[in-house]
Formats: structure tokens, C-alpha cells, sequence
């Protein structure tokens, strides 16, 4: 909760480079966020079309099956587009074969 509260103000901005003649003009958000704050809190700058994919498992955590779990997260100039977790289809006889299924997982 600690995290979502300190970056709430921290959004992905999209706006056109020609505005719409229906739509109300808005200014820009102001971001938060300085060059130095990113490099304290080690996060890395994205640029605006940058995608970026991380996947994780968890190695024989079901207790009834043995089965590893999978995370997925897809990133999009630093924000969260599309995740995903679930039960592996199969039992994995090591952490690295469960790595392995993750990361096929996530493409």
C-alpha cells in the first residue's frame, strides 16, 4: 500500500499531437517525479513506446499438486499493461525448469 500511495501521481500520459476539434483542451500533467528521484529509488527511465516483459514462477508451491505458479507482467513505458498468474500445466522437477515454463509463458 506503501508503494501505491507514493506513486499515484506517477501515470502513463497519453495526448495528441493535434487536438480534436470536439474534445476540451487540456494542458499537459505535470510529472512529479525529477531525473534524480527515478535513480534514488533505482527505478529505470522508460522511453514513450519502450515495452518491457518480466516473468517469475514459484517452484512447487501448490501443496495438493506440487505445481509451480507463473507471474507475467508486461510494461509499457513503465506502466503495467497486462499480467497474469497462474498453475503451470506441468510439474516441474527443478526452479529452473519452473523459470524455464514461466518465461515460455511470457512470450
Amino acid at each position: 500500500l506503501k508503494y501505491l500511495n507514493e506513486t499515484k501521481t506517477d501515470g502513463i500520459y497519453y495526448w495528441r499531437a493535434t487536438t480534436h476539434p470536439d474534445l476540451p483542451t487540456k494542458d499537459r500533467p505535470p510529472i512529479t517525479s525529477t531525473l534524480t528521484e527515478l535513480f534514488v529509488d533505482k527505478r529505470k527511465e522508460y522511453g514513450p513506446m519502450e515495452l518491457n516483459a518480466q516473468a517469475d514462477s514459484d517452484w512447487a508451491n501448490c501443496p495438493r499438486t506440487r505445481r509451480s505458479y507463473t507471474g507475467v507482467c508486461v510494461r509499457m513505458a513503465g506502466g503495467t499493461i497486462a499480467y497474469k498468474t497462474r498453475l503451470q500445466e506441468v510439474v516441474a522437477l527443478s526452479s529452473t525448469e519452473a523459470e524455464l515454463m514461466a518465461a515460455n509463458e511470457a512470450g
